[in-house]
């Protein structure tokens, strides 16, 4: 069965928990949160967040096997959105589900606007930089600290949709 991706709504706060929970414990390098950290979020907390972005959802059958999210916090620029929280289980990696996350999350910036679409990669998160560059993401040049989490560095990456 190929996944299929669908964006969440207002009451799946806890499909969300679910992946981003399992993202942060698979991956723990390409986020700037911990899994101890969001561990104890609670409900109001992950509906916020779902009210704060658009987020998509690979399921395979039942199981969520990957997600991602789209908005524009940290933006000012109204013509920019931004690819966020994206990860992808490592039994569905290679298999087309970032493609889909990204096809999702594009699909939403353009109809919501968005001429751009910018994300942030961690420099130790090579097979996902090396996806965004196949997937027509261009390094813009500029890079950061991630927040509270001494010298771990990101690079911002660039689609023109």
């Amino acid at each position: 069965m190929t996944p299929t991706v669908r964006r969440l709504g207002d009451d799946d706060w806890e499909v969300l928990r679910e992946v981003r929970l399992a993202a942060l414990y698979d991956a723990p390098y390409a986020f700037g949160s911990a899994h101890a950290d969001e561990l104890g979020h609670d409900e109001a907390t992950w509906r916020a967040r779902l009210a704060a972005q658009a987020w998509f959802v690979a399921f395979d059958g039942e199981a969520t096997v990957g997600v991602a999210s789209g908005g524009q916090l940290r933006e000012p620029d109204p013509d920019v959105r931004t690819l966020r929280s994206m990860w992808v289980d490592v039994a569905h990696r290679g298999g087309g589900v970032a493609d889909q996350l990204v096809a999702a999350v594009a699909a939403w910036a353009r109809a919501d606007g968005a001429r751009r679409l910018t994300l942030w990669a961690t420099e130790e998160a090579q097979r996902a930089r090396a996806f965004y560059t196949r997937a027509g993401f261009a390094a813009t040049g500029e890079g950061r600290a991630i927040d509270g989490r001494d010298g771990v560095e990101m690079a911002r990456y660039e689609l023109v949709l």
